[in-house]
């Protein structure tokens, strides 16, 4: 139960209308290998037939996101990232 508390909670905190240069919670990453949603920890799920994953700025590859802006190169796992597309 307490665990739901907190996803509510940060989802109250999710605004997907704020326009920034840095990924921020509700930012879309959009990088060389995979496409993300800061948010919560949720999955994979598809828009317009892209594949993105919901992940929170807690998680290991969200803590990398979190404040990454265009160009940003970093390694998650061994393997090398480029951050193509923030919205």
């Amino acid at each position: 139960m307490e665990g739901i508390r907190q996803m509510k909670t940060i989802l109250a905190k999710v605004n997907i209308l704020k326009v920034a240069e840095k990924a921020h919670l509700g930012s879309i990453i959009i990088t060389d290998k995979r496409n993300y949603f800061l948010s919560i920890s949720a999955g994979q799920f598809v828009v317009e037939n892209r594949i993105y994953f919901a992940v929170s700025a807690a998680s290991p590859i969200g803590k990398l996101l979190l404040g990454a802006s265009e160009k940003k190169v970093f390694s998650f796992n061994g393997i090398p990232y480029t951050v193509q597309e923030i919205m």
